[in-house]
C-alpha cells in the first residue's frame, strides 16, 4: 500500500514537518509514504465570498486530481474526531487486507473545504 499525504500550500509548521517525518520513518517498513504539497491560490486581502468560493473550488479540483476513483481517502482535520495511533494502525491493517493500493490522507481545514470534500465530489 502507498500512502499519500496531500496538503494545500507548503507545510511551514515545524511540528507538522517533524510529525510527518517521524510517521514516515515508522511506516517506511510497511509502505511507501509520499507528501504532496499542492499550490495554494493567492487570496486578495479583501476577497469577497464569491472570490473565496472560486479559490476553494480551484484548490479542491487540484486535490481531486490527485485522487484515483478506487483510492481510499481519510481527511485529517483539527475539527475531526481524535484517532489515536493504535486505532490508526488497526485501520491501516484493515485497509491492507481490503487490498487498498493507495491511501490518501488529506491535511485540510474542514471549515474551509466542506463542500469540496463531500462524498459526492470525491
Amino acid at each position: 500500500m502507498n500512502i499519500k499525504l496531500i496538503t494545500v500550500g507548503k507545510l511551514k509548521e515545524k511540528y507538522l514537518k517533524e510529525g510527518i517525518a517521524e510517521y514516515s520513518k515508522r511506516l517506511s517498513r510497511f509502505c511507501k509514504v509520499q507528501v504532496i504539497e499542492l499550490a495554494d491560490e493567492k487570496t486578495p486581502e479583501n476577497a469577497s465570498d464569491a472570490e473565496n468560493n472560486q479559490i476553494m473550488l480551484k484548490e479542491g479540483e487540484r486535490i481531486k486530481a490527485k485522487i484515483g476513483s478506487r483510492d481510499y481517502v481519510i481527511v485529517l482535520a483539527i475539527e475531526g474526531q481524535q484517532f489515536p495511533s493504535e486505532e490508526f494502525s488497526k485501520k491501516l491493517i484493515q485497509l491492507q487486507s481490503m487490498v487498498i493500493r493507495i491511501l490518501h490522507l488529506l491535511l485540510v481545514d474542514l471549515l474551509v473545504y466542506p463542500r469540496i470534500l463531500s462524498k459526492e465530489l470525491i
